[in-house]
C-alpha cells in the first residue's frame, strides 16, 4: 500500500516446475540448488523486474502474485534470526525479521 513501508525479501527459492523457462531467464543449461539463491537469482528466475515493484502480490488481477499451494512446515523448524548485513540500522538490526528454512525442506 502507497506509504506504508511494509516489504519481504525473499532471500532463496526451491524451483519445483517451470524449469524450462527459468533456464531461458537465467541463460544456464543446468540449473543447480544455488540457482535460486541470493535475491538477485530469484528475481531473475521468476522474471521479476523493477517495473513489479509497490504491486499488491494479493490482488486478483496483478501480473505477478503470491499463491498458497499447500506446502506446509512446522513452525519450530524454522529458524529466525536477527537480519544481517545491515548493522548501521542500530537497535533495529536486531530485530528478528529473518526466517530460515531447513536445507532438506
Amino acid at each position: 500500500m502507497e506509504g506504508i513501508p511494509e516489504a519481504i525479501l525473499i532471500r532463496g527459492i526451491k524451483p519445483l516446475e517451470g524449469f524450462d523457462t527459468m533456464k531461458i531467464r537465467s541463460g544456464k543449461t543446468n540449473l543447480d540448488f544455488k540457482a535460486g539463491s541470493g535475491p538477485g537469482n530469484v528475481s531473475k528466475l521468476l522474471g521479476i523486474q523493477i517495473a513489479h515493484s509497490g504491486l499488491d502480490l494479493c490482488a486478483k488481477n496483478a501480473s505477478i502474485w503470491v499463491e498458497d499451494n499447500r506446502i506446509a512446515i512446522e513452525p519450530t523448524l524454522i529458524n529466525i534470526t536477527p537480519r544481517i548485513g545491515i548493522e548501521s540500522a542500530g537497535e533495529a538490526a536486531l530485530y528478528p525479521y529473518r526466517f530460515v528454512l531447513p536445507k532438506d525442506f
